[in-house]
């Protein structure tokens, strides 16, 4: 698990937040106190329900796949999910402004994790029995994309 480090400057209070090489120093309201990894598991532990919501867009690694030309999530991440939603104490979903087929794409070896595509519109159990059946958070009888 990443902690987030802060740093104090009298101007603001910046947190530097990232994976390796892919790291950010952002600026955080004063008083923002670090997250202890060991306080997360402990309460991570006790409790009985969890709604784990993860954004992809700059969150889950992704990798490039020469032979498709496209980013993938890397496969690690997607066993992490896929072993965090076979929990049944544990709601998993996975917000992203990409599209329902892309998403079903990288996800699909993921069987339990909630997908909501461009940003929570359509949404979806990620399981077999599923198909290419997904939600609305309104009822729609045709989108028009408007530029």
């Amino acid at each position: 698990m990443v902690a987030l480090k802060s740093q104090y400057n009298p101007a603001g209070s910046y947190v530097k937040t990232g994976f390796g090489l892919n790291w950010q120093i952002i600026k955080s309201k004063k008083g923002f106190k670090e997250l202890e990894a060991e306080h997360i598991e402990e309460v991570y532990e006790q409790s009985k329900k969890r709604l784990i919501l993860v954004d992809s867009d700059g969150v889950l690694p992704v990798k490039f796949n020469p032979a498709t030309g496209m980013e993938e999530i890397c496969h690690e991440a997607i066993s992490i999910l896929d072993t965090l939603s076979q929990d049944p104490n544990n709601t998993v979903f996975v917000i992203s402004p990409s599209s329902k087929k892309l998403l079903q794409s990288w996800f699909s070896k993921a069987n339990n994790l909630g997908l909501a595509a461009e940003n929570g519109f359509f949404w979806r159990w990620n399981s077999p029995d599923q198909g290419d059946k997904w939600n609305t958070l309104i009822e729609v009888e045709d989108l028009v994309w408007i530029p």
